[in-house]
């Protein structure tokens, strides 16, 4: 994924779901979390996300940003304000809803003036295909379109911007219970291969355990990824290993409410 359209889908919910669902798998985890703490090479937390006792986020500290996330009576979100580290607002996001559909984020700054708004597009089965970032003069600056398969699993998205001139289409492989075992990454504006990713399931979880990036058709460079677990089955160690470069690894602390 784009460094633009990454950023954007974390600002906003690129692929909703519509219904109460949990959040955990943005976040790679299941069973009863109450928060997961991504920690920097000092073991300080640079991010960390606090969930509800049935799986929604309560709020997320990041990077200096603080998000508090507001939900109505159906436990769909309403409302996420985003402060800075010293809790002055910044942004708010109001989301809309068709019954229990998400069809609209309007983002607004911190006087209150409109500033930009994510549309949400559905097929007759329900099927979220297509998402819009406009400005707050309705012009299109990044859309997202989404395939799906006879049993409604998503196998392919592109992604495209006005702004950047940038289009990219991404192709899913699943397994035979619709879980992701790769992703093939191109250039839509000329098919040329650029990235693939691997998964393998660890304890019903897709997690990613290579990448291969390519030019003109050739393996330029890859990763290998391993993990370590907690007695959850979730993992708290990210070991990457280039082929080109140094190893890291990335750590995390998973907290669970008590059953």
């Amino acid at each position: 994924m784009s460094i633009l359209c990454a950023g954007m889908c974390g600002m906003y919910s690129c692929s909703p779901t519509a219904g109460v669902k949990t959040e955990y798998d943005m976040y790679e985890v299941h069973g009863p979390v109450k928060s997961v703490s991504y920690l920097n090479d000092n073991d300080a937390a640079h991010t960390k996300v606090l969930f509800t006792q049935i799986g929604k986020i309560l709020n997320k500290k990041q990077n200096g940003s603080f998000e508090e996330y507001v939900y109505d009576e159906d436990l769909q979100v309403k409302e996420v304000k985003i402060f800075t580290q010293d809790m002055v607002l910044q942004n708010t996001r109001s989301y809309i809803y068709k019954d229990t559909t998400l069809t609209m984020i309007k983002q607004f700054n911190s006087e209150g003036t409109f500033s930009n708004y994510m549309k949400y597009v559905y097929d007759e089965d329900g099927n979220h295909i297509l998402s819009q970032l406009f400005d707050p003069y309705h012009k299109l600056q990044y859309e997202w379109r989404y395939e799906y398969d006879d049993n409604r699993k998503k196998i392919a998205e592109e992604h495209s911007s006005s702004m950047a001139a940038f289009e990219r289409r991404f192709e899913y492989a699943l397994t035979d219970k619709g879980q992701i075992k790769e992703i093939t990454e191109y250039d839509n504006s000329n098919s040329m291969l650029l990235r693939k990713r691997y998964f393998e399931v660890f304890h019903s979880i897709p997690l990613q355990t290579k990448m291969c990036n390519y030019w003109l058709g050739e393996v330029s460079d890859s990763t290998l990824y391993t993990y370590s677990f907690d007695t959850h089955g979730n993992w708290i160690e990210k070991h990457i290993n280039p082929s080109k470069g140094q190893a890291s690894t990335q750590k995390r602390v998973v907290d669970y409410y008590e059953k």
